[in-house]
């Protein structure tokens, strides 16, 4: 529990949305003919966005069925070779004789409508979904407009560097469709929604009318929500109200996916920043470094063009959001995998937006460390903050 491998899992994700967003991405699974084809197959596509989406099946199947299909898979084919679809099906017949002996949990493909399926009542074929993931390349976006208990869902592929005045945009669209498993919170219910969209678009009628809806829960499924019309102010009202009403990993995943939409002109900057408005209570790492990494993203980007008036309101507010975990940090190595990341990315932030306190802080240490001529180490997490600060001194 220490290492934080949720957390460490969350970013490999971000990552590997990020390459699979531009049009040079490919499919997990292509046609490999020669040593340098087979080579190129041992990269983030296939290990990291791999990871993604069989996370995803194991959310959508249950834990219990995933696992007893991995377990079948690999008695099935330990010493020998497989394909994707073998994979699939063991996913999809997880029953053994012991099942039936001793009473326990199984799951069939002919008995998929009553057993571990959650998302519809249908039959649910779990190559056909596994395959829009694997054989085609890409990511979709969900468009969600809300408006009391109905909800109306629109698919379309997530692309950086194209717009939809562009071009090229209808070529690049055309034909993609996923299979999603989504998931998804509201505000008149305790449970999680499920659902399963096969279609370019669909409606879902809630029991209820809902104040919010928030899609992809605890960031589980593999793509993009944009939350249309009012959608991003409500839950822009939700964080500054109570943030706590959201899990830390759903907080993170809205950040991600708010900055992520700006990249491609869907979601307006100011809107995205007032998303971040919360983070000056905000007490977890995760949601703190991803909107700490973005704001530095922009900053340094504004301070490049120079525009100096906007760099410095950016600065300010920088600082502003982040001060009272700024103050908070030790300079040292205790703590936690998780607060030690946090500790130097806050740290050097600090120091690059010229935060007095922390220049001060850090030029002492390069001062004791230089005059002791090699009897004391610096900390690991600050050491390269120290030796910038002192250097440029």
């Amino acid at each position: 529990p220490e290492l934080q491998v949720d957390d460490f899992f969350l970013n490999k994700c971000f990552g590997a949305m990020g390459s699979d967003s531009m049009n040079s991405s490919r499919a997990i699974s292509t046609a490999a003919e020669s040593p340098t084809q087979i080579q190129e197959m041992f990269d983030s596509m296939s290990y990291e966005k791999g990871a993604c989406i069989l996370h995803m099946l194991r959310n959508f199947l249950t834990e219990e069925v995933f696992q007893s299909g991995l377990v079948s898979y690999l008695r099935k084919y330990s010493y020998g070779n497989a394909k994707n679809e073998d994979l699939w099906n063991s996913m999809a017949n997880t029953c053994t004789e012991g099942n039936f002996t001793s009473g326990g949990f199984c799951y069939s493909t002919s008995q998929a409508a009553k057993n571990a399926y959650l998302y519809t009542e249908e039959h649910l074929d779990i190559k056909e979904v596994m395959n829009t993931w694997t054989l085609q390349k890409g990511l979709p976006v969900i468009i969600v407009e809300h408006s009391g208990s109905l909800i109306r869902l629109r698919q379309e592929r997530f692309l950086k560097g194209v717009l939809p005045e562009d071009p090229v945009w209808e070529s690049l669209q055309s034909g993609y469709l996923w299979h999603i498993p989504l998931t998804y919170i509201t505000s008149s219910s305790d449970r999680i929604g499920r659902y399963l969209l096969k279609t370019k678009s669909d409606t879902i009628k809630l029991d209820k009318e809902a104040d919010w809806v928030k899609f992809n829960v605890d960031m589980n499924g593999y793509y993009i929500v944009h939350y249309e019309h009012s959608g991003w102010d409500a839950l822009v009202n939700l964080l500054d109200q109570d943030h706590t009403l959201l899990s830390m990993k759903d907080r993170t995943h809205l950040i991600h996916n708010a900055f992520q939409l700006v990249s491609t002109g869907k979601l307006s900057l100011d809107r995205a920043l007032d998303l971040t408005r919360y983070l000056r209570h905000e007490n977890k790492t995760m949601p703190v470094l991803q909107g700490l990494a973005y704001l530095e993203v922009f900053y340094k980007l504004v301070e490049k063009r120079n525009i100096p008036d906007v760099a410095t309101n950016l600065k300010r507010y920088i600082l502003e959001f982040f001060k009272h975990l700024i103050d908070k940090q030790s300079w040292s190595d205790d703590g936690s995998l998780s607060e030690r990341l946090l500790r130097t990315n806050l740290l050097e932030m600090a120091c690059d937006l010229q935060y007095p306190p922390c220049l001060q802080k850090a030029l002492d240490l390069f001062n004791k460390w230089k005059n002791s001529d090699g009897t004391i180490s610096l900390p690991t997490d600050v050491l390269e903050i120290v030796y910038s600060v002192g250097a440029q001194s």
